[in-house]
């Protein structure tokens, strides 16, 4: 006997998710959909538990492995430098341990619940009308008509997911399950046309290359598939045939000249789908550079969830600084691979692979195996998640495409089977209701003390009835990952009440207990610098001198780092010291403007105007330079 899922809560989430759009969020929206997605998998386990379905083991290889998997992530969590943002993530992207836990348990529940074809039917159809809204959302944004955007600066639609390559790869797995709805009849076909016509003009407005690969990816497979599955080789050969034809002209063009900046974005952006010299895929190469040298420092066990972002910086590649530094890969290695392996080590990634091949090994022998109507779902459940795979070798996960990746995996593996006690207990209700508070109180954790340092940092400025030293504290108290809130608090101390030493406390104490993350190191030197520069104080410039100096040994191929100390230096009348600085950064990396500008004001301070003027116009005609063959979207 089975009990029959709670669709509405899947349903709830399916639509929300992807929706969700908080226009005071402090980190774009992207947290709070995670917070939303906990909250998700607490209410749907504690349904399970409430209703008496308490899951069981099974025998399914890919539950085996998520449980071994899980370990060595909580292995990780305790050997990470910092273990609570290990724990919880870092606050712009929430990607800890707890995702991957609700990860699990979003597969084992889809697993067990979503095994009839009626409520398969019912959530693939919401997934594809729900990203018909979503694709509509993403091309008034770009045509500047929605009236919930002002933003005239748009160049890459982003829609409710905030980052277009986020919504790029969800629509690269919405498209194949519009095309499985559409085939099996539970769509109108000229609805479903229309669907997809959307979707893949807001995929178009993305400009995002992964997504454009993983979503020629799922077509592919899935009419492939598709095809194979109905006896039509031939003709499956040639869209396989095709599709490398295809990769092998983008290549080509790829190796050529870039097309000029006037002409149109999409013939620019399909003309470098494989080019590695410009901005985002060079900066993917650098990182990845970055991310080999620290799996090396680590091999076993990595440096726990949520880690990339710091270790990055131990390991910067000077090449990255024009780019942004660190900041330019936002934390994230936009390699799934790379990632694991930077957070789980050796370990991790072995049992990763296996989990990936414990899903998908499955799925194509019951597809080769089995008959034409019962393929007839599966092949456009693994074609959207093959759009994942691909999409995140190249880019990153979203919150929403992470329920829907493990729900479809869920719902690929489904199937009937008996659960625990089917007769509900007094206790059973009580472990539910508790087990869904804690996913409610674990949103609030996240979503309140973003809120808070939002007000603390935007409208406090605007108020006399707010203080924003006393919002963002609260923020730094409520929040599990207090640390970035504690580094705006600092800045708000000196903005507000221009009380230096009690925002140069506050950064103090969070260097001291964390004096290996680059990232706090930076900020308080940095903060110390500005201190000094405000109060003409050499003493405090001596200060920022020192804690530029730690965070060098940390990251030493970090040229801005180095002008940065440079500065400094002749802040405080040592224009010997300056220089030497100065040379070190044009050693890591030559004909970097930030250098030439410093190099500027060092001769202005020797008191040599023409040879300032000469460093100056070396600047502009090194950016000149760098704005025209850098490739920007």
């Amino acid at each position: 006997m089975t009990l029959p899922p709670p669709t509405k809560l899947w349903l709830a989430a399916l639509i929300i998710l992807p929706l969700a759009f908080n226009p005071i969020s402090r980190w774009q929206y992207e947290p709070d959909k995670v917070a939303l997605l906990l909250a998700f998998t607490g209410l749907l386990l504690g349904a399970a538990f409430w209703r008496g379905a308490i899951p069981k083991p099974s025998k399914n290889h890919t539950e085996k492995w998520f449980v071994v998997f899980l370990l060595v992530n909580l292995l990780a969590v305790f050997g990470s430098d910092m273990p609570n943002w290990a724990l919880w993530g870092d606050p712009a992207w929430r990607n800890g341990f707890l995702l991957t836990l609700a990860s699990a348990i979003l597969f084992g529940l889809a697993r067990r619940q979503l095994f009839s074809t009626d409520t398969q039917r019912r959530l693939l159809q919401t997934v594809v009308w729900t990203s018909a809204m979503v694709s509509i959302y993403g091309i008034l944004e770009q045509l500047r008509l929605n009236p919930l955007i002002n933003d005239e600066d748009t160049v890459r639609a982003s829609a409710t997911l905030a980052h277009a390559n986020l919504l790029a790869l969800y629509l690269a797995m919405t498209i194949p399950l519009t095309f499985t709805l559409m085939l099996n009849q539970w769509l109108r076909r000229e609805i479903g046309v229309v669907i997809l016509l959307g979707q893949g003009v807001c995929l178009i407005f993305t400009y995002s290359r992964a997504g454009w690969l993983a979503t020629l990816a799922s077509v592919c497979i899935f009419a492939g598939l598709w095809l194979m599955n109905r006896g039509r080789k031939n003709l499956a050969r040639l869209v396989l045939m095709g599709t490398t034809a295809g990769l092998i002209v983008l290549f080509v063009l790829s190796m050529l000249p870039p097309l000029p900046s006037h002409a149109p974005h999409t013939l620019q952006t399909l003309t470098n789908m494989f080019r590695w010299k410009g901005a985002t895929a060079q900066i993917r190469f650098l990182g990845w550079e970055a991310a080999a040298d620290a799996i090396q420092e680590r091999p076993i066990l990595g440096y726990g969830p949520a880690s990339y972002g710091m270790v990055l910086e131990w390991h910067l590649p000077p090449e990255l600084a024009p780019f942004g530094g660190a900041e330019a890969l936002g934390g994230r290695p936009h390699n799934r691979l790379i990632e694991v392996g930077i957070e789980t080590g050796g370990v991790g990634l072995v049992v990763y692979i296996g989990l990936l091949v414990a899903l998908f090994l499955p799925l194509v022998r019951r597809i080769s195996k089995s008959s034409q109507s019962e393929n007839s779902v599966k092949i456009g459940l693994l074609a959207a998640l093959s759009a994942n795979l691909v999409g995140t070798q190249l880019s990153f996960e979203s919150a929403a495409t992470v329920f829907l990746f493990w729900m479809l995996a869920g719902m690929a593996h489904a199937e009937a089977m008996p659960v625990g006690v089917m007769s509900v207990t007094r206790r059973q209700p009580i472990i539910g209701v508790g087990i869904a508070g804690l996913g409610l109180l674990t949103m609030g954790l996240i979503i309140v003390p973003d809120m808070l340092a939002y007000r603390g940092e935007s409208q406090c400025g605007k108020s006399a009835d707010c203080d924003p030293a006393q919002t963002l504290q609260w923020a730094v108290d409520l929040s599990p990952t207090p640390e970035i809130f504690e580094m705006a608090l600092g800045n708000a101390y000196a903005a507000s009440n221009d009380d230096w030493q009690a925002g140069g406390n506050v950064l103090q104490k969070l260097v001291g207990r964390y004096p290996t993350i680059v990232q706090f190191r930076r900020a308080y030197a940095l903060y110390l610098r500005r201190w000094s520069a405000a109060e003409q104080n050499n003493e405090i410039a001596a200060d920022s001198i020192d804690e530029y100096s730690h965070t060098l040994v940390l990251s030493r191929h970090d040229p801005d780092l180095w002008l940065d100390r440079g500065l400094v230096w002749l802040q405080m009348g040592e224009p010997n010291f300056a220089l030497a600085d100065f040379q070190q950064a044009n050693m890591l990396l030559g004909d970097y403007p930030r250098y030439y500008g410093a190099m500027s004001v060092y001769a202005s301070m020797q008191g040599d105007v023409a040879a300032a003027q000469e460093w100056q116009q070396l600047a502009l005609d090194a950016q000149r330079k760098w704005d025209n063959w850098v490739w920007r979207r």
